[in-house]
């Protein structure tokens, strides 16, 4: 857990910084990203309030899907150079596999079945023992493709074994849209909850939380409202909880704090 955190907040100095968003499922026809000895592979799972984008290389937006969350997955191409702590994030289009993280093959899943299946069929592959999940919440301006590549940036370097799964409420990745943000923090709580049950109740051994800035504030309303109701980690799964450079009021936590003591 030391050696996680270490990766956790070396990553997270620049997590909240702008950069294109429109590399989805982009590849390089001079360089495919298959072509590059070296570079590692790693498949993201992503549960997301987030709409549709028009542009399929955004492929979710920042603005609110308002009924239902959507499932997805894509692969994440690691270069061979990659520096433990950094997400070496392309700076043009088409991305350099050889020096870039490249998000690959983005599909979508009809639904909850769907993407529950998904999950089962990646954990059988890990080993016994090793069947658990990360489950990353980001924070405030983050858009989609960042939030992949920090998930799968954090995952290679950590040594996790498990299974990453990112949610991601609709942030807009702008830093002038504070205020959205937080709205669409608020907005995603019963989401957060209904996903969490969701990848708690597949083959995973074990659940861990991890949450980024803004993330936090989501993470602890959606929890202090699932005790209220008496379903704080019914599965009994929930392994550790992270909160990383948090972004929320220090009294709303500390009271939020006093509702845990005895719930693991």
């Amino acid at each position: 857990m030391r050696y996680l955190l270490v990766c956790l907040l070396s990553g997270f100095v620049s997590a909240c910084a702008g950069k294109p968003a429109n590399i989805i499922g982009v590849d390089n026809p001079a360089k495919p990203a298959a072509s590059i000895v070296g570079a590692t592979r790693q498949a993201v799972y992503i549960a997301t309030t987030r709409a549709r984008a028009d542009d399929p290389a955004v492929f979710f937006s920042g603005e609110r899907e308002l009924l239902s969350v959507n499932f997805a997955k894509v692969e994440v191409s690691i270069p061979p150079n990659h520096k433990i702590g950094h997400v070496e994030h392309p700076s043009s289009i088409p991305p350099d596999p050889q020096r870039d993280f490249v998000i690959l093959e983005p599909e979508t899943f009809a639904g909850k079945g769907e993407f529950k299946g998904a999950i089962n069929r990646a954990l059988a592959r890990c080993r016994p023992g090793q069947r658990e999940v990360l489950f990353f919440v980001h924070g405030y301006n983050t858009d989609l493709a960042d939030a992949v590549l920090r998930v799968a940036q954090f995952k290679h370097d950590s040594g996790f074994d498990g299974i990453p799964v990112v949610f991601s409420w609709a942030s807009r990745g702008r830093t002038l849209d504070y205020v959205y943000d937080l709205n669409s923090a608020l907005h995603a709580r019963d989401d957060l909850l209904e996903t969490a049950e969701l990848v708690a109740s597949t083959r995973t051994e074990g659940l861990n939380v991890v949450a980024h800035s803004m993330g936090n504030f989501l993470t602890v309303e959606a929890m202090r409202q699932d005790q209220l109701v008496g379903g704080f980690n019914n599965f009994g799964k929930i392994r550790s909880i992270v909160l990383a450079s948090p972004d929320i009021d220090a009294d709303v936590f500390a009271r939020a704090d006093l509702m845990f003591a005895d719930s693991f």
